[in-house]
C-alpha cells in the first residue's frame, strides 16, 4: 500500500519540535495490528498535543483520513498532552516501550529518530511512501527521518533553531558572522569560531 503525500501529512503532523511520524518496531507490528472482521484495519496513533491548533489538525486530518478510507483502514486517535520539559507524552511513549504496548503509529522527536530506530523501537517506512511523492519534502526533513539508509519519519515541517551571539565578541575575535543564507556557516565553521 503507498500513501501520498497528504496522507502521510495527515498522520503525521509535526510540531516546532520537529515531530515526526514513524511506524512501531516490528516486536509490536506483529501482535498490534489485525484485521477487524470486516477486513479493515484499525491502527492507533499516539500524539504529543491536545488542545493546541497542531492538537485540532491532527483531530481533523484523521476525521477526514477516517472518512476517506471507510471499511479499509481506521485510524484511532490518541492525544497525550506534552507536560513541562515534555514529560508527559515521553514518559508515556519510554513505559510502552518497556511493556511492549506501543500504538501502531506515533510521533517522535525529530533529533530522537535515530536513537529509537537504533534501539528497534521504530519501523522503517520507505514501502509505505512513493518515491515521488519525496520531492515535496525538504531534503533536512528527509535527512532527519533517515537512518542507516532506510527512512523512519517525515516531519510535516521544519524547525528553526537560532543561534544568538554578541557582536563584539565576534569582532574582537576577528569573526565576521554571516548575514544571509548564501554566506552561512557550516557547522564545522560554527564549531571552529566558537572556539575562537
Amino acid at each position: 500500500m503507498r500513501f501520498s503525500k497528504k496522507t502521510i501529512a495527515a498522520i503525521s503532523m509535526a510540531s516546532v519540535l520537529m515531530f515526526s511520524m514513524v511506524g512501531c518496531g516490528s516486536k509490536v507490528e506483529s501482535n498490534k495490528t489485525a484485521k477487524n472482521a470486516d477486513g479493515s484495519v484499525t491502527l492507533n496513533l499516539w500524539v504529543h498535543e491536545t488542545d493546541s491548533p497542531e492538537g485540532q489538525l491532527y483531530k481533523k486530518e484523521v476525521e477526514e483520513f477516517n472518512k476517506a478510507n471507510e471499511g479499509k483502514i481506521k485510524v484511532e486517535l490518541t492525544q497525550i498532552a506534552r507536560t513541562g520539559d515534555a514529560s508527559g507524552y515521553d514518559d508515556k511513549v519510554n513505559a510502552a516501550v518497556t511493556t511492549d504496548s506501543l500504538p501502531d503509529v506515533l510521533t517522535v522527536d525529530g533529533p530522537s529518530v535515530a536513537a529509537q530506530a537504533e534501539a528497534g523501537v521504530i519501523s522503517p517506512i520507505d514501502d509505505f511512501v512513493d518515491k515521488e511523492d519525496l520531492k515535496d519534502f525538504n531534503k533536512d526533513i528527509i535527512d532527519q527521518g533517515t537512518y542507516k539508509g532506510k527512512l523512519y519519519g517525515l516531519g510535516a515541517m521544519d524547525a528553526s533553531v537560532v543561534i544568538f551571539y554578541n557582536k563584539d565578541m565576534l569582532a574582537k575575535a576577528g569573526i565576521t558572522a554571516p548575514t544571509s543564507v548564501a554566506d552561512a556557516w557550516t557547522l564545522d565553521e560554527l564549531y571552529e569560531n566558537a572556539k575562537k
